[in-house]
């Protein structure tokens, strides 16, 4: 099940394994969702060069979806 914010469509709603854009500082970064509770959607962000990836939560509202060629939620295979 997908959790949904104000003003987002149905199918930009996010679950389990989609890759999606968080603020990190001062800059946007994908990150993949890792659990979905209510409106808190918790990510792991993976850094480049860095043994250990990062889990954190944000708000539904804060996390945007990234689309594939075709308009599709993307997902980690």
């Amino acid at each position: 099940m997908g959790v949904r914010a104000a003003g987002v469509r149905r199918s930009d709603a996010v679950k389990v394994g989609d890759r999606v854009l968080v603020r990190f500082g001062v800059r946007d970064i994908e990150a993949t969702v890792v659990e979905v509770k209510r409106d808190r959607v918790m990510v792991r962000l993976q850094f480049e060069g860095a043994d250990e990836s990062i889990v954190t939560g944000y708000r539904a509202a804060e996390v945007r979806p990234v689309h594939d060629s075709r308009g599709n939620c993307a997902s980690e295979a």
